[in-house]
C-alpha cells in the first residue's frame, strides 16, 4: 500500500479484494509486532499515507462483509496507534535534540561569561597594580626631591665655608645618591605592582632572553637612562677633579 497515494476506485477495490482473501481465512490474525516492525521503517508521511489508503479501502466495504470490516477496523486501529506512538517518539527525539543544542549553547554562553568575568578580574587587578605603582612612584619622587632639596639647602647654607671643588663634588654626590635612590624605589614598586619601568624588553625576563646579555648589556638595554646619568655624573666628577686638582 505504500506505493499508493490517492488510490482510485478500481485500485481501492483491488486492495479490498486482497484483504478479503486474507480475512476469509478464519484462522488469520494480524501481528501487532509485525505491524510495528514494518511501520518503524517508514517515514511519518508514509505512515500517514498508509492510514489514508486504508480509510479509502474501508469506505468501499459493503454491509454484507461484516467480518472483513471488523478485521480491517482492528488492523486500522493497530496501524493508527503504532503511527501515533512512533510520531510521539520522533517528537521526543526532536525535543531532546533541541534540548541538547540549547544546553550546548547555554554551556558556551556560560564559558564566555566566565571568560569575561576572568578578564574583568584581571583588569581590576591590573588597575590596582597600576594604582599602587603610580602612588609609589609619586611618593618616591616626592621623597627624593625633598631629600635632595634638604641636602642642597644645607650645602648652600655653608657655601661660604666651602671651596668650589668641594661644593661641586658634594652636589654631584647628592645628585648621584638621590637619583639612584629614587630609581631603586621605583624599581621595587614596579616589582610589587608587577609593572615594568624598563625602556625595552618589558614583556619578558632577562633569564628567558635568548640573547643572554651580561649585566652591563642588560642595564644599557633596559635602563639606559640610569646608565647614561651615572656615566655623566662620573665624567663630571673626573672633570671637576682634573680642573681643580691643585
Amino acid at each position: 500500500m505504500t506505493h499508493y497515494i490517492e488510490p482510485s476506485d478500481e485500485e481501492a477495490d483491488e486492495l479490498l479484494n486482497d484483504f478479503q482473501e486474507i480475512y476469509n481465512d478464519g484462522t488469520f490474525r494480524h501481528s501487532y509486532y509485525e505491524i510495528s516492525q514494518q511501520l518503524e521503517g517508514f517515514q511519518s508521511d508514509v505512515r500517514d499515507n498508509v492510514c489514508a489508503v486504508l480509510e479509502r479501502v474501508m469506505s468501499r466495504i459493503s454491509d454484507d462483509h461484516s467480518n472483513l470490516s471488523k478485521g480491517m477496523t482492528k488492523l486500522y486501529d493497530h496501524i493508527k496507534l503504532e503511527a501515533l506512538r512512533l510520531a510521539r517518539m520522533e517528537k521526543v527525539a526532536f525535543l531532546s535534540a533541541k534540548a541538547d543544542e540549547a544546553l550546548k549553547q547555554a554551556q558556551q554562553l556560560n564559558n564566555e561569561s566566565n571568560k569575561n568575568v576572568t578578564d574583568l578580574l584581571d583588569r581590576v587587578n591590573g588597575f590596582h597594580g597600576q594604582s599602587i605603582a603610580i602612588l609609589g612612584i609619586f611618593s618616591g619622587i616626592v621623597l627624593g626631591f625633598s631629600t635632595e632639596i634638604k641636602l642642597l639647602a644645607e650645602t648652600f647654607s655653608n657655601i661660604n665655608n666651602m671651596n668650589v671643588k668641594n661644593m661641586l663634588l658634594y652636589l654631584l654626590i647628592v645628585g648621584f645618591i638621590a637619583f639612584n635612590t629614587l630609581f631603586m624605589l621605583m624599581y621595587a614598586v614596579s616589582k610589587i605592582a608587577n609593572q615594568s619601568i624598563a625602556a625595552s624588553c618589558k614583556g619578558r625576563e632577562c633569564e628567558s632572553c635568548p640573547e643572554n646579555h651580561r649585566a652591563w648589556g642588560r642595564l644599557r638595554r633596559k635602563y639606559p637612562y640610569v646608565l647614561y646619568f651615572n656615566i655623566m655624573i662620573l665624567i663630571s666628577a673626573v672633570v671637576v677633579l682634573a680642573v681643580f686638582r691643585r
